[in-house]
């Protein structure tokens, strides 16, 4: 997810990009890394947290 968005971005810097999370989906180590890799595009992208009633864990 992360390298597709950059690519995005790259590829269209003059434009400003969202995309939703899963609140569920931040309790895992993986997408707090992409999150993290997205940092230096802040600027031209958005994070929407969707509203969820959560799962069984």
């Amino acid at each position: 997810m992360a390298n597709e968005l950059k690519e995005l971005v790259k590829n269209k810097p003059d434009q400003y990009f969202s995309f939703n999370i899963d609140p569920q989906q931040l309790l895992y180590p993986s997408t707090i890394e992409a999150l993290k890799a997205l940092i230096p595009y802040q600027k031209t992208l958005m994070v929407e947290i969707t509203e969820a009633i959560p799962s069984k864990r």
